[in-house]
């Protein structure tokens, strides 16, 4: 979906959420800082990132105790790779990689 939406030198948006975890077989529930207010539950983050009308172009899933900078340095390792347009690094937040 990146490769079909996105434009070199275009806006991209990127959101990260959490939600809490009532199960006990996760092993991506953890204990981490709750943006639900569910303080000692486990929760599971999840990051999306959309083109500049806001369709989503990409989705990822982290443990619940990953702190927003290690999800941003993630994208950054996924867009060397190759999958997501080099521009990209000059529009998310943590500039030019």
């Amino acid at each position: 979906l990146a490769d079909r939406h996105l434009e070199e030198g275009g806006l991209v948006l990127y959101d990260l959420s959490s939600s809490y975890f009532e199960g006990l077989t996760c092993p991506l529930a953890k204990l981490g800082y709750s943006r639900d207010g569910k303080k000692g539950m486990l929760q599971v983050n999840y990051g999306l990132l959309t083109d500049a009308r806001g369709c989503p172009v990409a989705v990822s899933v982290y443990e619940g105790n990953v702190a927003d900078s290690q999800t941003f340095l993630l994208w950054m390792a996924v867009r060397n790779r190759g999958y997501l347009p080099r521009s990209l690094s000059e529009a998310l937040p943590w500039g030019p990689g």
